[in-house]
């Protein structure tokens, strides 16, 4: 978040909507206007606009005033890019609260200066297009439309939750405005204009970036872009549209921004100047409007709409948007006061652990909207498999992947709602395991990622390990450059269970790889364990700080990427007090600093197992030695019937480095020596020794040393 602000507050804030487009108006830097036929070519859209200045042109002759005050109800989309609440609802209360102090010139408050009561409030609308009780906000959580580029996703995030415009004004704040003007400025905000309502319904509305909404976001600009955007929204032009035309009293309704009351100005003006007079206007030449919310002065200095600029926005809200602002849609939006009378329940839910072991329970939880007073599950292959409960136990005694039904109830109706392969129940698996990355571009199929922010989590990152093969990754660098500040929360990821009933000893190890984006900005990497199918977790190994770091020095320009084998170091972490456990589960968990990202790789979980033949220790036995080893290694084992021997010698990762068959051997005691050639080629580090036959299964751990 540091970054993503420091950023913001760096950029002058110049709100330079570039020209009319027909279709929309965008904030840029350093922008000259544009006029409305550079930027559209839909003739549908060109009659409909010389029609509605037309039309204008004659409202003003005899223009309809009256002290009537008219209210807009508002729904706020936000659209994030996590579960963490960036745009709060005081942050959106602030903004209804400065449209409010603008458009009615609320004596006291910035919004009192030199212009007029427009007579148009807002109100965050409590009823729904359903007729369902709202707080006025929508959460939209896509991290690809919170990163919002107005060029190429316009109408798909619009599309994913617009209310009837009609109804109400539709205000979208995504996280960012991913998006260049022409000029090559950062856009902050657009509009669309009263006349294209009925020919593009689903673009109709307001987007303003998060970094600029509400009182709270920049106290230099205190939440004037909405002001701005919504003028637009209500049919006003800037007031240097066109540049200098239009400053005369017989062309100030035919061009610039159609408003004689309102001085031309040459270009935007920005900052908060004083004295500026660039154009000369007549019959009466006035110094440039700084204060007018449709200019670009800073919002710390903007105070006013003007008379003739009121005139338009009631011909534009009368005309195009008169449903709208209508008595009877005050009340059906519950900005009279009106409550709803209710409403159709909504089905949904979800499970507090999707991945589950044969037996455990899940507890499901109700997250219907409406409320509903019944409820009824169904669950597949779960134990029970149906439930009138709102928020049931379930098990399921097989491995597989199961679907879940709810149907909800109230006075008003039902609902139902359906996922299908919802849980996935997986039996654990006998080590050893080895996991390098580089077999897919996705993660592991039965491992689970858990993301409860929804913002980056872990991914498979090609081409960075030691051996140019894969690793996997939590890139915490570019989720706060693009700002889904995801400062603090968790990613984990959490292998399938795995069976260590008859080990006697087990280590797991990994490659890891972190550098750091500043001395004080720091990520965490955590290993835990479960022996209870992930229900209780045990932390064994914390790295973070200098701890985390296996490469010197900082990177904050750019995400850091390995690009040598000296960059990563290997962690061994015993897990000797988990042994006997048929569920254990491993847990890495990546605490975001907002920082850089931390890498992961060849993730081996080694093991010392006893069979059940040795554990009986009356059919065969097996020593080795000497342990540790440098170039002799001696097996020793001891048969109480006839067998066919094999052994084999491999390493972390359950590679056979070494094998031979020995054929039947009668019983009693046999010592066996392992080549001193194989055992020259082995590298210092860890291996494990296999003994099968048809009496059992035994493995030793062996330590090569030098």
């Amino acid at each position: 978040m540091k970054r993503f602000y420091d950023k913001l507050l760096a950029t002058a804030f110049v709100l330079i909507l570039g020209a009319f487009s027909g279709q929309l108006q965008a904030q840029k830097h350093d922008c000259g206007t544009h006029d409305l036929f550079e930027h559209t070519q839909d003739p549908q859209m060109l009659r409909t606009y010389e029609q509605a200045e037309t039309e204008y042109r004659e409202y003003l002759k005899t223009p309809r005033r009256s002290s009537v005050v008219r209210t807009i109800p508002v729904v706020v989309h936000v659209v994030q890019s996590s579960n963490h609440n960036l745009v709060t609802m005081e942050d959106i209360q602030s903004q209804i609260d400065i449209l409010n102090e603008d458009f009615r010139k609320i004596t006291g408050t910035p919004g009192d200066g030199q212009g007029v009561d427009t007579e148009y409030e807002f109100c965050l609308a409590s009823i729904d297009p359903n007729g369902c009780p709202t707080d006025g906000v929508v959460r939209v959580v896509d991290p690809q439309l919170a990163y919002h580029d107005r060029n190429v996703a316009q109408a798909t995030m619009k599309g994913a939750s617009q209310w009837d415009p009609y109804r109400y004004l539709n205000m979208w704040v995504p996280r960012v405005i991913d998006t260049q003007s022409s000029q090559g400025g950062e856009v902050i905000g657009y509009a669309t204009f009263p006349n294209n309502l009925g020919i593009q319904t689903n673009l109709d509305g307001v987007v303003i970036h998060s970094g600029f909404f509400g009182r709270f976001s920049n106290q230099q600009y205190q939440g004037r872009t909405g002001t701005h955007e919504v003028g637009h929204w209500m049919g006003l032009f800037h007031t240097f549209q066109n540049g200098c035309q239009g400053a005369s009293s017989t062309t100030c309704t035919v061009q610039g921004d159609r408003v004689c009351d309102t001085p031309q100005a040459i270009e935007p003006n920005y900052n908060c100047p004083s004295g500026v007079n660039s154009c000369t206007d007549t019959p009466f030449d006035n110094d440039d409007q700084i204060d007018n919310y449709m200019d670009y002065a800073d919002g710390v200095c903007q105070s006013q709409f003007t008379a003739g600029q009121k005139d338009r926005m009631d011909f534009f809200m009368i005309n195009f948007r008169g449903q709208l602002i209508a008595a009877s849609n005050t009340a059906a939006t519950g900005c009279d006061g009106s409550m709803s009378p209710g409403c159709t329940p909504r089905a949904d839910f979800f499970a507090e652990n999707e991945a589950s072991c044969p037996g455990q329970l899940i507890q499901f939880r109700d997250n219907s909207f409406g409320p509903a007073t019944s409820w009824n599950w169904s669950f597949a292959g779960g134990t029970p498999n149906t439930s009138s409960m709102q928020n049931p136990t379930i098990s399921y005694a097989n491995p597989g992947t199961y679907g879940v039904t709810l149907e909800v109830t109230n006075a008003f109706g039902n609902d139902t709602e359906t996922k299908s392969g919802f849980i996935t129940v997986a039996g654990p698996i006998n080590p050893p395991i080895a996991e390098d990355f580089d077999a897919s571009t996705s993660l592991p199929i039965d491992w689970t990622v858990l993301n409860p922010d929804l913002a980056t989590t872990w991914e498979v990152a090609a081409g960075v390990d030691p051996n140019g093969g894969n690793a996997i990754k939590v890139n915490n660098y570019i989720a706060d450059e693009f700002g889904a500040f995801n400062e603090g929360s968790n990613d984990d990821l959490i292998t399938q269970a795995i069976n260590l009933s008859n080990a006697t000893e087990a280590f797991v190890t990994y490659e890891r790889c972190y550098k750091r984006f500043n001395p004080t900005t720091l990520d965490t990497l955590r290993l835990a364990v479960s022996t209870d199918c992930g229900d209780n977790w045990t932390q064994v190994k914390e790295a973070t700080g200098l701890d985390l770091v296996t490469v010197a020095g900082f990177s904050s320009a750019f995400e850091y990427v390995p690009n040598a084998n000296s960059a990563w170091v290997t962690d061994t972490v015993r897990l000797d007090s988990f042994v006997g456990s048929g569920t254990v589960k491993l847990r890495f968990r990546v605490t975001s600093g907002a920082a850089q990202s931390v890498y992961l790789d060849n993730i081996n979980l080694g093991f010392v197992a006893v069979s059940s033949a040795e554990a009986a220790n009356s059919i065969w036995s097996l020593n080795v030695g000497p342990n540790p080893f440098t170039e002799r290694l001696e097996v020793r084992y001891a048969l109480a019937k006839p067998a066919e021997m094999e052994f084999s010698i491999t390493d972390l990762t359950g590679r056979v480095l070494h094998s031979v068959a020995l054929g039947r051997k009668a019983p009693g005691n046999h010592v066996a020596r392992i080549p001193s050639a194989t055992l020259s080629s082995l590298a210092p580090g860890v291996y494990f020794l296999r003994a099968d036959s048809p009496l059992g299964t035994i493995t030793r751990k062996l330590v090569k040393t030098n």
